[in-house]
């Protein structure tokens, strides 16, 4: 018997804007999805002068069985957090310059479940890291280890959370368009233009179209920040 609770579907968002940034005024949205979503921005940004954003989809392979007790996006968080941490300590013994930052080697993350015609769920995430440390996802060999870029510790940390070989998981990850990221730089003329845009593209997660709550699943979640 599954005794999973349904989770509540939140309130539901239909407008031109949200807190001035425009959006698709055809589709819906949900309403506390768009406004963490800021929150979580605006801290990420007012921490730090210089933020790198890109976006990610997560697939399962063919077949693969989805054990619906298991979060994979949760376990796929803490492996890559970890992985971040180990590189940037290997930097540090290799007498590479890793600069201080205020919220240490914190990884913040906004992300969301859908499903569409499969059986299995997919995700799509966007990953906020300091550009002081991380400046673009580079390169996607594992031959020039152990230099392992942003693009390999996604990809290695999602083939450890569904726990299958790194080998198989081409096209279990997929990367934006080369050199689509976001950089979000404080005290520019961009600063504002690149804020918007990134902040609509993380909307996008919000849209109600494709979410599933009767499973007791979670289908959005982020990174949790200090208020006050």
């Amino acid at each position: 018997m599954d005794t999973k609770k349904r989770i509540r579907e939140p309130k539901v968002y239909q407008g031109r804007y949200f807190h001035d940034i425009k959006l698709n005024k055809k589709r819906e949205y949900y309403e506390p999805y768009l406004t963490k979503s800021k929150e979580l921005l605006d801290y990420v940004t007012g921490e730090h002068n210089r933020v790198l954003s890109f976006s990610l989809i997560f697939r399962f392979p063919e077949g693969f069985k989805q054990d619906r007790d298991v979060s994979y996006i949760s376990r796929f968080i803490r492996i890559f957090q970890r992985k971040v941490d180990v590189t940037l300590e290997e930097r540090r013994k290799r007498k590479v310059r890793v600069h201080h930052i205020k919220t240490g080697n914190k990884v913040f993350n906004i992300w969301c479940r859908e499903r569409d015609s499969s059986n299995n769920d997919h995700y799509h995430m966007f990953i906020l890291v300091s550009y002081e440390n991380f400046r673009t996802l580079g390169h996607y060999s594992t031959s020039l280890e152990p230099k392992k870029s942003l693009a390999i510790l996604v990809q290695e940390a999602w083939s450890d959370a569904l726990g299958i070989s790194y080998s198989d998981m081409k096209g279990f990850v997929q990367f934006p368009p080369k050199n689509n990221y976001f950089r979000v730089v404080q005290n520019r003329p961009d600063t504002k233009s690149n804020y918007d845009n990134l902040l609509s593209r993380i909307y996008y997660l919000a849209k109600r179209e494709t979410k599933n709550f009767g499973e007791g699943i979670r289908s959005f979640g982020c990174s949790r920040i200090k208020k006050g």
